[in-house]
């Protein structure tokens, strides 16, 4: 049988409601994938940038505008609590308190942090807490770090938002 130009087969017609088929399901998996890709993209963001800062506050003494390694909430570099690593300087952690309840949004950009954040140190005799607080049902991370303060343990919280 021959078949004339313009004329569909029953053949065709399968073949073509198949890949038909088979394109929808793609498009809408890949539609299904991508807000779920986006959202785990974005936490992974929001957890290295909580490490980062956390980690830098823990293990490294800061410095003032000028370099030294003294700094205080008017003339600071960069924020850092420790004396040594993890061993903090209880100078430099109120000095911390002042600098970030003086001014929440300069200490925010001293820190290099683009959202909000939440800075929390516990020991057994203190309770400092800095920023801003965390609202119900965003997307946040959370660093805990243990440390020392005067011979004792502190556990010192970075959220970021």
């Amino acid at each position: 049988m021959r078949l004339e130009k313009g004329q569909v087969t029953i053949e065709y017609l399968i073949a073509l409601m198949v890949f038909s088929s088979i394109l929808i399901f793609l498009v809408f998996e890949i539609a299904h994938a991508i807000p779920e890709y986006r959202a785990t993209s974005q936490s992974n963001v929001l957890d290295s940038k909580a490490f980062r800062v956390a980690e830098i506050m823990v293990t490294t003494t800061g410095y003032s505008i000028s370099g030294s390694p003294d700094w205080n909430a008017v003339n600071v570099g960069m924020i850092g609590l420790a004396s040594k690593p993890r061993v903090l300087g209880i100078s430099k952690l109120s000095e911390f308190n002042k600098t970030c309840s003086q001014s929440y949004e300069s200490t925010k950009q001293i820190l290099g942090v683009e959202g909000d954040f939440a800075f929390r140190f516990s020991n057994a005799s203190a309770f400092i807490s800095c920023g801003k607080r965390i609202p119900a049902g965003v997307t946040r991370s959370t660093s805990e770090r243990y440390v020392s303060l005067g011979g004792n343990w502190a556990r010192v919280t970075f959220d970021v938002w």
